[in-house]
């Protein structure tokens, strides 16, 4: 018996600190009951601790495979509980080690849907995915909005990524080049930055692209560059020595929620759109095309649901010379 004692708190504290799986395959079938039950209790929290211990310190180690573990364990801990007491339990604990498993990972992963999937696929069959439904749905309910993934965002609009898609629906369906400049100022590299910066003042323009003479993009001069550039005594300073020359870009057939995404990134003005592998400049796009073209957009889809609006109510309207329809 004393060998026996220590054999089991040798297993004790070797379960936490494997992966477990055969813990989990043990708790599916009536091996469960050769378990004494002080340990089947002990496992789940030997888990717990041993897990917080090595993400919390910045320790290698995953969240699936414990999160599966820990579920599991309690559901055998149910089953060897409730199962010389209650009537109607079944043989084997499977389907609440199966449903324990995703209910414990599905609250505090917030992946429902994803969870209820992987129980029909490791049962191999439906007649767990109700149950799983309510132990799921009340797991969620009990996490509320804590998740232990505490980069998780609670929605996609949340999510810098697809922050301007979701907060300006209607620029997803609009494109670069409905809004572009069609003929925008084009800087030579050998042009003077004196000449350039008297361009660009005339024009009203804070830069323009510096092509080649097929119309490949160079870079991009603005007129902080040519203000920092160096005066040469005596000879012209060339746009190409004071130029960005990896400037930021963006393809006409791109949506107007990405170039806004990349003029707010990169903090710019405006940008070149390029087309091809060859970066032939076709135009520039800045903030203010946008907002225009986006109120523009925005007027129309007004103006056409107002339309809408009273098309509809005028099916219902009819005019005082028309005499009414009788059944």
């Amino acid at each position: 018996s004393c060998r026996s004692g220590i054999k089991s708190r040798a297993t004790v504290l070797k379960g936490p600190l494997s992966t477990g799986y055969g813990w989990v395959q043990m708790g599916m079938d009536d091996r469960l009951l050769g378990i004494p039950l002080w340990m089947i209790l002990l496992l789940p929290f030997a888990k717990i601790l041993a897990t917080s211990l090595s993400i919390g310190s910045g320790g290698s180690g995953g969240i699936f495979g414990p999160g599966m573990v820990i579920g599991g364990m309690v559901g055998a801990a149910f089953w060897r509980l409730a199962y010389p007491i209650l009537p109607g339990m079944p043989a084997e604990p499977a389907p609440f080690t199966i449903i324990a498993m995703m209910a414990l990972f599905g609250g505090i992963a917030h992946a429902p849907l994803a969870v209820m999937l992987m129980v029909a696929e490791m049962t191999g069959n439906l007649s767990l995915l109700a149950p799983a439904m309510i132990a799921v749905g009340l797991s969620s309910v009990v996490c509320g909005d804590r998740t232990i993934y505490t980069s998780q965002l609670p929605t996609r609009a949340d999510s810098p990524a697809h922050r301007y898609q979701f907060s300006f629906p209607l620029l997803t369906r609009l494109t670069v080049r409905e809004s572009m400049d069609l003929a925008p100022l084009l800087l030579r590299p050998d042009l003077p930055v004196v000449e350039a910066k008297r361009w660009l003042v005339d024009r009203n323009l804070s830069g323009a692209p510096v092509v080649e003479e097929d119309g490949r993009l160079l870079g991009v001069a603005t007129l902080t560059d040519i203000e920092r550039a160096p005066q040469a005594d005596g000879e012209p300073v060339p746009v190409y020595t004071v130029m960005t020359r990896d400037p930021v870009t963006i393809e006409p057939a791109a949506g107007l929620d990405l170039a806004l995404e990349k003029l707010a990134t990169y903090r710019k003005s405006w940008m070149p759109v390029v087309e091809g592998l060859e970066s032939i400049v076709v135009g520039t796009i800045s903030a203010a095309n946008i907002n225009r073209r986006y109120r523009l957009a925005l007027k129309r889809s007004s103006r056409r649901m107002r339309d809408m609006t009273t098309g509809s109510d005028g099916l219902s309207e009819r005019r005082p010379d028309q005499p009414a329809s009788h059944s």
